[in-house]
């Protein structure tokens, strides 16, 4: 009737493998030390980012532009169109850093643009 022999078997498991249930904490006291782990090298320092683009747009919509195109490239690579437009505008195509550097320092002269002009028409 039954192919199997008559005897129980008791399985242990544990985290070691095999090791019986008993021996582990002794065999985890007896486990070698771990080497110390290296501390890693201080960042070399930040290359400086110039504050601002080699060239400011002249008009209000040109600002707007480069603005824009400024914020894509922080994100992303630029195609080739766009890349292009950049350059024309600013005279540079520059890394994603310097890019929101740029951005940045050009948002902030458009706004002291338009606060110097609110100025002038209340004079």
């Amino acid at each position: 009737m039954n192919d199997r022999p008559n005897r129980k078997t008791v399985f242990r498991h544990s985290l070691a493998g095999g090791v019986r249930s008993e021996r582990l904490p002794r065999l985890l006291k007896q486990a070698p030390t771990p080497p110390p782990v290296a501390v890693p090298a201080p960042a070399p320092p930040k290359k400086h980012i110039p504050p601002a683009p080699p060239r400011i747009p002249a008009t209000d919509k040109d600002l707007a532009r480069a603005i824009l195109l400024l914020g894509h490239r922080t994100k992303t690579e630029l195609l080739k169109g766009a890349k292009d437009e950049l350059v024309a505008l600013i005279g540079g195509y520059p890394q994603p850093e310097t890019a929101a550097v740029w951005k940045a320092t050009l948002k902030q002269m458009r706004k002291s643009q338009v606060t110097g002009a609110e100025a002038g028409k209340k004079e």
